[in-house]
């Protein structure tokens, strides 16, 4: 049954990020206007869910990402190239994803059309003013994907 439902999520939602990306939405634009959601009540949000205060750098917010992935159980990440430098990489195990990248694969995507991790630390670094991602790519080797993300720190 688990494996049916999430072949059904993975249709579903990859439809809907396929509908999206195929109008121009990407990554980066969703995470640069998730930001300005996120952006008022971002404090709160941090204290409520990692337990402390929003990070002050890059290396503290990719610290806070990779914790709250293992306390949720969501994903697990592992950093690749140092968050200091403007170039970050991040390998990701047992997302909750797998199936929909997967899916969007047999339709022609590396990974994930509008992949939500990397959204979500988009915002979040958009959000905090830790800087501005420039360009995001995304692929996936079965149940390994990896996120590759070109910023600029402020």
């Amino acid at each position: 049954m688990s494996e049916m439902k999430d072949f059904f999520n993975a249709i579903v939602y990859c439809n809907v990020f396929i509908a999206a990306d195929k109008m121009g939405v990407t990554p980066v634009l969703l995470g640069r206007q998730g930001a300005t959601v996120l952006a008022p009540v971002i404090d709160g949000l941090f204290k409520q869910i990692v337990g402390s205060d929003p990070p002050k750098t890059m290396g503290e917010f990719i610290k806070n990402i990779e914790k709250l992935g293992k306390d949720t159980g969501l994903y697990q990440i592992e950093i690749i190239a140092d968050p200091s430098e403007n170039a970050h990489k991040e390998k990701i195990t047992n997302c909750i994803w797998t199936e929909m990248a997967k899916y969007a694969k047999t339709l022609g995507y590396n990974a994930c059309p509008l992949c939500g991790i990397a959204v979500t630390i988009m915002g979040g670094i958009h959000a905090l003013g830790l800087g501005e991602v420039n360009r995001f790519e995304a692929e996936n080797n079965e149940n390994v994907c990896i996120l590759k993300l070109e910023m600029q720190q402020k």
